[in-house]
């Protein structure tokens, strides 16, 4: 980037009063959704999955969801990937400013990839392995909140705009 950026604002997300309430509010719905979706589909009935391997999935999970923010952010950027844990959450972050764009494909690329990946997994595999599918993908839109809040602000600002992600707050610039 040959020109000089101008800091404009900051997205912090943490901070925000109505975040907080959205967040929940998302976790809610997709928990009430996925637990309609289990029921009907009688997948809890099917289980064999042990307890462990269970949580292994969760984790794993989460740690995909963050391993596919940082691979499109290294596909933009050649900068320095700066991963926070706080637990009980992962995040990560970079120096690199991307484009509106670039920054929206990074935000949104886990939920639609590895949504994409468990309905299939759901539709085409074993009818044991649908209840853990399911709770992943209850995991997957449930705990995307975040990514959905941060895209949702990026949204009003111009084409022109870029955006640092620091994994702390996300820095807009022009």
């Amino acid at each position: 980037m040959d020109r000089i950026l101008k800091k404009i604002g900051t997205i912090n997300y943490k901070q925000s009063k109505y975040a907080n309430a959205f967040m929940i509010g998302n976790f809610i719905f997709f928990v009430i959704i996925g637990a309609v979706f289990i029921t009907l589909t009688h997948s809890i009935e099917s289980n064999t999955i042990k307890v462990q391997w269970f949580l292994l999935g969760c984790f794993g999970y989460i740690i995909s969801h963050e391993i596919i923010h940082l691979i499109f952010m290294k596909i933009f950027s050649r900068d320095k990937i700066n991963i926070s844990i706080k637990l009980p959450t992962i995040s990560v972050g970079s120096n690199a400013k991307f484009s509106k764009k670039q920054f929206s494909i990074i935000t949104l690329a886990p939920v639609i990839i590895l949504g994409t990946i468990l309905i299939s997994l759901i539709l085409f595999t074993s009818t044991e392995y649908t209840f853990l599918w399911s709770i992943l993908l209850i995991l997957n839109f449930a705990g995307s909140g975040g990514d959905y809040l941060q895209f949702a602000k990026t949204r009003k600002y111009p084409a022109n705009t870029y955006f640092q992600d620091t994994s702390n707050e996300t820095i807009i610039f022009q």
